[in-house]
């Protein structure tokens, strides 16, 4: 589940154009011989690229999805787990990893991410089906097994636990509290105390693994489990693991507005779980201040945590692991939400054609839009300067950024050719480049491609009035 509104993905690829394109269009009282006549058309220049995607889901089409090398995480565990019943195989990673997870905070993610996905449904949405109680019933059968042959071991219990709390939740239905059923909440309470049953039987059997404790703690802080309280769960998980990333994350939700709690508090948490983990050479802890970072942004436009703290975090998490392909992701994903749009390039540059779950972005299809978004919108940022340039009479100054300009809409077509992207180009050709032919072509491509009206009617005038130059030009 995402932690927040993934704001920067709904974005649509319309808008950047808005800004760029509608400067860019040839003037019919443009020459060769004179300076680009900057003109705002009102014809095009209206639809925001930022509100036209958002009232357009925009499907990434299949074929530019097929250039993605999908890398697997803890979900491919499933098929060992459901399937082929593989326990000593599952017992054997989790310990291994348990019992690096205090030096390696990779490992440790990865277990939090193993359970996650061990536990979790088919169907992963909070409605019940009547599949998912099908699906339920031969997980619960496949984990029993699991204790019945490992009658020492707690992971099953853990997972089971798991379960049982994404169960109870299928009963919640998502709705707020009013609408649920009373059956739905008899339902909903009767799972969590389950839960809760298997997690206390899982901490018996093994009290040192920390996510034991960040599942009691994630329950106290929703349901009642006197006479404990999520001080002591979170104490308990810190005997186990003092740099547990994720029992700090799911501890600082106890501190949130909703829940008592409060944005001073929130913050106080963050910046000393960090500065714990800069003394402790564990970078991960780091994820808390950009956990409270994201929470606050859905909510206020002023930025409590700097963009400077967060590239610190970053910073510090690939100076220690320069390979953590997972991090480039929500590094990416921050970067846009904040407009860092060359950081969020630098990003997608090193991720490449890789896609792999578990990351804030929901699939594979709301990546790629915001991958081809940001390269548009860092045009449109780029052709914006080369304006002030050209006012400023600094021509090659100008003629570099437009030339920058252009490599990303040339990388954004790459990914995913649009119409809009075409008429950028068309502009740059005939209005920067005065290559009048080249401009008409990408105004004919872009027609090509299912134009809107907007831009539709955008390229054909374009069109006419770069021939109707072309002609005066061969009087």
């Amino acid at each position: 589940m995402n932690f927040l509104d993934n704001r920067c993905h709904v974005q649509p690829l319309h808008h950047c154009l808005a800004v760029g394109v509608a400067a860019l269009l040839v003037s019919c009282h443009s020459t060769p011989l004179t300076s680009p006549t900057l003109i705002e058309r009102p014809a095009f220049s209206q639809p925001s690229f930022v509100a036209s995607i958002s009232q357009d889901p925009g499907v990434v089409p299949e074929q530019y999805l097929q250039r993605y090398r999908h890398i697997p995480d803890a979900e491919a565990w499933r098929q060992d787990l459901y399937e082929h019943k593989a326990f000593a195989k599952i017992e054997k990673r989790v310990n291994e990893d348990l019992q690096a997870a205090s030096q390696d905070e990779h490992k440790s993610n990865f277990v939090m991410r193993l359970y996650g996905a061990l536990s979790a449904f088919p169907n992963p949405k909070n409605e019940y089906t009547p599949q998912d109680k099908q699906d339920y019933l031969h997980q619960t059968a496949v984990l029993q097994e699991w204790m019945a042959a490992y009658p020492d071991s707690h992971i099953p219990y853990l997972i089971q636990g798991k379960l049982h709390v994404k169960y109870a939740w299928k009963f919640r239905t998502g709705q707020v509290a009013r609408k649920v059923t009373e059956e739905g909440w008899q339902l909903f309470h009767y799972y969590l105390q389950t839960a809760a049953s298997d997690f206390s039987a899982a901490s018996q059997l093994d009290p040192n693994d920390p996510n034991i404790w960040n599942e009691l703690l994630h329950l106290a802080a929703r349901t009642n489990l006197d006479p404990y309280t999520p001080e002591y769960f979170f104490e308990q998980g810190l005997n186990a693991n003092p740099y547990h990333s994720g029992l700090h994350t799911t501890y600082l939700q106890t501190l949130y507005p909703q829940w008592g709690g409060s944005e001073k508090q929130m913050l106080a948490f963050a910046r000393a779980a960090h500065k714990k983990g800069q003394a402790t050479q564990k970078p991960m802890l780091g994820n808390v201040l950009l956990l409270v970072a994201r929470e606050i942004d859905q909510k206020d436009a002023v930025h409590p945590i700097t963009w400077s703290e967060i590239e610190t975090v970053y910073q510090e998490i690939f100076a220690q692991y320069p390979d953590y392909l997972r991090m480039r992701y929500y590094y990416a994903h921050d970067a846009l939400e904040r407009e860092k749009f060359d950081v969020a390039i630098q990003q997608f540059e090193i991720i490449g054609d890789r896609w792999t779950t578990n990351t804030l972005w929901d699939d594979l299809n709301a990546f790629h839009r915001s991958r081809v978004f940001v390269y548009f919108k860092e045009a449109v940022q780029l052709y914006k300067q080369a304006t002030q340039q050209h006012y400023q009479a600094n021509t090659s100054k100008e003629h570099e950024l437009v030339s920058e300009a252009e490599k990303r809409v040339l990388k954004a077509l790459e990914l995913w050719p649009q119409a809009s992207g075409y008429l950028f180009l068309a502009g740059i050709h005939g209005n920067i480049y005065k290559d009048i032919p080249q401009a008409i072509d990408f105004a004919n491509q872009a027609l090509a491609l299912n134009p809107s009206p907007a831009e539709r009617e955008y390229a054909e005038d374009f069109i006419q009035q770069a021939e109707g130059l072309l002609a005066r030009q061969r009087r």
